[in-house]
Protein backbone atom coordinates (compact mmCIF):
# COMPACT_ATOMS: atom_id res chain seq x y z
CA UNK A 1 0.00 0.00 0.00
CA UNK A 2 1.24 3.79 -0.97
CA UNK A 3 2.50 5.95 1.71
CA UNK A 4 -0.26 8.70 1.96
CA UNK A 5 0.83 12.28 2.82
CA UNK A 6 -0.20 13.98 5.27
CA UNK A 7 -3.09 17.41 4.42
CA UNK A 8 -1.18 20.76 5.26
CA UNK A 9 -3.48 23.38 5.19
CA UNK A 10 -1.88 26.46 3.01
CA UNK A 11 -3.45 30.19 2.75
CA UNK A 12 -4.18 30.31 -0.51
CA UNK A 13 -2.45 33.43 -2.51
CA UNK A 14 -5.64 34.95 -3.44
CA UNK A 15 -6.90 36.63 -0.40
CA UNK A 16 -5.60 39.81 1.29
CA UNK A 17 -7.75 42.47 2.00
CA UNK A 18 -7.24 45.60 2.72
CA UNK A 19 -8.65 47.76 5.39
CA UNK A 20 -7.54 51.62 5.60
CA UNK A 21 -8.97 53.55 8.58
CA UNK A 22 -11.92 56.08 7.82
CA UNK A 23 -13.09 54.25 4.53
CA UNK A 24 -13.99 50.45 2.99
CA UNK A 25 -12.00 47.66 2.40
CA UNK A 26 -11.11 46.26 -0.82
CA UNK A 27 -9.44 42.20 -1.84
CA UNK A 28 -6.34 41.95 -3.55
CA UNK A 29 -4.46 38.72 -4.31
CA UNK A 30 -0.80 40.10 -3.64
CA UNK A 31 0.73 42.12 -0.78
CA UNK A 32 4.73 42.08 -1.24
CA UNK A 33 7.00 44.71 0.05
CA UNK A 34 6.94 45.17 3.68
CA UNK A 35 10.62 44.86 4.27
CA UNK A 36 12.49 46.75 6.79
CA UNK A 37 16.37 47.47 6.05
CA UNK A 38 18.76 48.88 8.72
CA UNK A 39 21.88 50.80 8.06
CA UNK A 40 25.01 49.97 9.78
CA UNK A 41 27.26 52.44 11.72
CA UNK A 42 30.41 52.13 12.83
CA UNK A 43 32.62 53.70 15.26
CA UNK A 44 36.36 53.44 16.62
CA UNK A 45 36.55 54.74 20.18
CA UNK A 46 40.22 55.99 21.54
CA UNK A 47 41.92 54.81 18.30
CA UNK A 48 40.72 51.01 18.44
CA UNK A 49 41.73 48.78 15.83
CA UNK A 50 38.22 47.28 15.43
CA UNK A 51 35.12 49.20 14.88
CA UNK A 52 32.18 48.77 16.79
CA UNK A 53 29.06 48.40 14.88
CA UNK A 54 25.65 49.27 15.57
CA UNK A 55 22.30 49.61 13.55
CA UNK A 56 21.52 52.81 12.36
CA UNK A 57 18.77 54.63 10.31
CA UNK A 58 15.62 52.39 9.66
CA UNK A 59 14.34 52.02 6.05
CA UNK A 60 10.05 50.94 5.51
CA UNK A 61 9.87 49.63 1.81
CA UNK A 62 6.89 50.50 0.49
CA UNK A 63 4.00 48.09 0.73
CA UNK A 64 2.46 46.97 -3.27
CA UNK A 65 -1.00 45.71 -3.77
CA UNK A 66 -1.58 44.13 -6.71
CA UNK A 67 -4.57 42.83 -8.55
CA UNK A 68 -7.17 44.09 -6.33
CA UNK A 69 -11.69 44.69 -6.56
CA UNK A 70 -12.92 46.61 -4.86
CA UNK A 71 -16.61 48.48 -5.53
CA UNK A 72 -15.69 51.44 -3.99
CA UNK A 73 -14.17 54.89 -4.88
CA UNK A 74 -12.71 55.58 -1.67
CA UNK A 75 -9.10 54.00 -2.49
CA UNK A 76 -9.60 56.65 -5.78
CA UNK A 77 -10.55 59.29 -3.60
CA UNK A 78 -7.52 58.84 -1.43
CA UNK A 79 -5.01 59.08 -4.31
CA UNK A 80 -6.72 62.62 -5.34
CA UNK A 81 -6.69 63.72 -1.69
CA UNK A 82 -2.97 63.33 -2.25
CA UNK A 83 -2.86 64.92 -5.64
CA UNK A 84 -4.61 67.86 -4.82
CA UNK A 85 -2.20 69.20 -2.17
CA UNK A 86 -2.78 72.45 -2.46
CA UNK A 87 -6.33 72.06 -1.21
CA UNK A 88 -5.34 70.21 1.66
CA UNK A 89 -2.48 72.81 2.96
CA UNK A 90 -2.58 74.27 6.09
CA UNK A 91 -2.61 78.12 6.02
CA UNK A 92 0.63 79.28 5.00
CA UNK A 93 2.71 76.79 6.44
CA UNK A 94 4.41 75.23 3.37
CA UNK A 95 3.78 71.11 4.50
CA UNK A 96 1.16 68.98 3.30
CA UNK A 97 -1.73 68.01 5.37
CA UNK A 98 -2.12 65.33 7.63
CA UNK A 99 -5.25 64.64 6.64
CA UNK A 100 -4.21 62.58 3.76
CA UNK A 101 -1.95 59.94 5.89
CA UNK A 102 -3.68 56.93 7.22
CA UNK A 103 -3.58 54.10 8.87
CA UNK A 104 -3.96 50.85 6.99
CA UNK A 105 -4.14 47.04 7.79
CA UNK A 106 -3.24 44.19 5.29
CA UNK A 107 -5.19 41.01 6.02
CA UNK A 108 -4.02 37.76 4.68
CA UNK A 109 -7.03 35.23 5.27
CA UNK A 110 -7.64 31.51 5.77
CA UNK A 111 -9.17 28.73 3.61
CA UNK A 112 -12.10 29.35 6.18
CA UNK A 113 -12.04 33.73 5.45
CA UNK A 114 -10.61 33.89 8.80
CA UNK A 115 -7.99 36.18 9.80
CA UNK A 116 -4.37 34.67 9.60
CA UNK A 117 -2.20 37.45 10.04
CA UNK A 118 -2.51 40.96 10.09
CA UNK A 119 0.07 43.65 9.21
CA UNK A 120 -0.94 47.63 10.62
CA UNK A 121 0.80 49.95 8.43
CA UNK A 122 1.08 53.27 10.18
CA UNK A 123 0.91 56.91 8.05
CA UNK A 124 0.66 55.45 4.84
CA UNK A 125 -0.12 57.69 1.47
CA UNK A 126 -0.70 56.13 -1.77
CA UNK A 127 2.32 56.70 -3.71
CA UNK A 128 0.91 54.65 -7.20
CA UNK A 129 -2.59 53.70 -8.56
CA UNK A 130 -3.18 52.17 -11.36
CA UNK A 131 -6.93 51.27 -12.63
CA UNK A 132 -7.26 47.96 -13.75
CA UNK A 133 -8.06 46.33 -17.79
CA UNK A 134 -10.59 47.41 -19.19
CA UNK A 135 -12.71 44.05 -20.29
CA UNK A 136 -16.05 43.68 -21.74
CA UNK A 137 -16.28 40.48 -20.14
CA UNK A 138 -16.29 41.27 -16.93
CA UNK A 139 -18.12 43.74 -14.63
CA UNK A 140 -15.94 43.80 -11.29
CA UNK A 141 -14.21 47.04 -10.48
CA UNK A 142 -10.16 46.31 -10.44
CA UNK A 143 -7.21 48.02 -9.52
CA UNK A 144 -4.27 46.84 -10.84
CA UNK A 145 -1.71 48.44 -8.72
CA UNK A 146 -1.87 50.47 -5.36
CA UNK A 147 1.22 51.19 -4.03
CA UNK A 148 1.10 52.73 -0.54
CA UNK A 149 4.30 54.55 1.48
CA UNK A 150 4.18 53.92 5.08
CA UNK A 151 6.28 54.83 8.21
CA UNK A 152 6.60 51.73 10.40
CA UNK A 153 4.56 48.24 10.54
CA UNK A 154 3.60 45.95 13.05
CA UNK A 155 2.57 42.54 12.98
CA UNK A 156 -0.78 40.92 14.96
CA UNK A 157 -0.60 37.60 15.47
CA UNK A 158 -4.47 36.19 15.53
Amino acid sequence: MPIQGTYRKLYPRFKFQVKVNGFLSAAFQKASGMKVTFGEMKYSEGGAVVAWKEPGLMEFEDCTLERGVSKDVDFYNWVLDVTNVMKKLPGGTGLPSPDFFRDLSVWQMDRNDKAAIIWNLFWGFPKEWAPGEFDNTSNDPTIETLVVAYHHHHRLTV
